[in-house]
This record gives C-alpha cells, sequence and structure tokens, in this order.
C-alpha cells in the first residue's frame, strides 16, 4: 500500500539529520535509497514497506506505530508516552 503522508515525518527526519550528513549517508543509516529520502522530503508516496524500514533503523528511539503516525498513514492518539513527548518536542523546534 502507498501513503501520501504529512510534512511531519519529512520535518522530524530533516531534524534528525545530522548537521553536515548527506542525504546519501542519512538514508544508508534509516535503510532507505536517498531517492526514497528525497521523495520524503518532497512529500511523495512511499510505500509501508519503506516505512517499516525507518522504523526499523537503529538512526531513532521512536517505535513503528509512532513512524506511521508522522506519516500520516494512522489517526494520531491521544498518548502522552515518552515517544509522543519526544515527537512533539522534536516538531516544536
Amino acid at each position: 500500500m502507498t501513503v501520501k503522508f504529512s510534512t511531519k515525518l519529512a520535518r522530524w527526519l530533516r531534524r534528525l539529520q545530522q548537521t553536515g550528513e548527506s542525504n546519501r549517508a542519512f538514508s544508508a543509516r534509516l535503510g532507505i535509497s536517498y531517492i526514497t529520502l528525497g521523495r520524503i522530503y518532497d512529500g511523495k508516496r512511499v510505500d509501508h514497506s519503506t516505512l517499516e524500514k525507518i522504523a526499523n533503523s537503529a538512526a531513532h528511539n521512536l517505535g513503528i506505530d509512532e513512524i506511521f503516525r508522522l506519516a500520516g498513514a494512522l489517526p494520531a492518539t491521544q498518548r502522552n508516552d515518552m515517544a509522543d513527548r519526544e515527537v512533539r518536542r522534536i516538531l516544536a523546534d
């Protein structure tokens, strides 16, 4: 299934990308191609397997459900757990 997601995922990934880190190096850390990373940054569609690869990477501390929520593939929740607070903090910066 293909997901056209919100800009929240792209904004979160841009903040996660280290200063001076190339898109190629960052996408390798995420387990996706740099072309796919560019598609995310451009707000274009990616499939669920891409979101799963991002969720399974060691580049962050979020679970798969949080990645899918950032992408708009799952509805937002009212949970106030640590991961949700981390996402809100990152997006607020």
